[in-house]
């Protein structure tokens, strides 16, 4: 099945019953402010996330004050 655009054109699809179902990000979902239409959740034991997935190294100057200041409110 030729499955492929943006997620209101999958999900018209599926409204269409081009397909039965699909698989979609939450956060996509969540961001486009689409929850209502998710009917299940995968348990992340099952599907856990790409190990690095999410993470994020950021460099600065030794020293750098507002810099070091600014980086504490996103480290954990």
């Amino acid at each position: 099945v030729m499955f492929r655009g943006n997620v209101q054109t999958r999900l018209r699809k599926l409204d269409e019953g081009v397909a039965d179902g699909t698989i979609l990000a939450y956060a996509g979902l969540k961001r486009l402010g689409l929850e209502d239409v998710i009917t299940d959740l995968m348990p992340l034991d099952s599907f856990p996330p790409a190990p690095g997935q999410g993470a994020i190294c950021i460099e600065s100057r030794i020293g750098d004050l507002n810099v070091e200041r600014m980086l504490t409110a996103v480290h954990d």
